[in-house]
């Protein structure tokens, strides 16, 4: 698999990161070639100030699986102030759990390689 490189920067934490599309582009190709296809929503079932994001992985042999992940939207930055409106923190939040799970079904590893926080994705192959 070939590098992913950061797109995006996070002026507030001063650090770097791949945006879903970058990490969609490497990944999407791997995982439909194996049969796989992912699914993104939301569900009830959330605490108080938070969304949860859903993926619903699903191989062509007919299984599916759904890997959830509960973010907060409450629209607080890295030093608890408020930043953003709860409209605006809940697309933040959609984005951030689509980037996450991507990560987590994957099993997606990064790791600084260069001065412009190139980094590396490593993905393990599903059961």
């Amino acid at each position: 698999m070939r590098p992913i490189a950061t797109d995006m920067e996070n002026g507030q934490t001063q650090s770097r990161y791949a945006s879903y599309a970058a990490l969609d582009r490497v990944l999407r190709p791997i995982y439909t070639n194996a049969g796989f296809s992912l699914t993104f929503n939301t569900a009830p079932g959330a605490p108080d100030a938070h969304v949860r994001v859903i993926c619903i992985v699903a191989h062509r042999a007919e299984h599916a699986r759904t890997y959830t992940l509960d973010l907060p939207a409450d629209g607080k930055g890295a030093t608890g102030g408020e930043t953003m409106s709860r409209t605006d923190a809940t697309g933040s939040a959609l984005s951030y759990g689509m980037r996450y799970l991507l990560r987590l079904i994957f099993n997606i590893a990064w790791a600084r390689v260069t001065a412009t926080a190139t980094i590396r994705a490593r993905c393990c192959r599903p059961d």
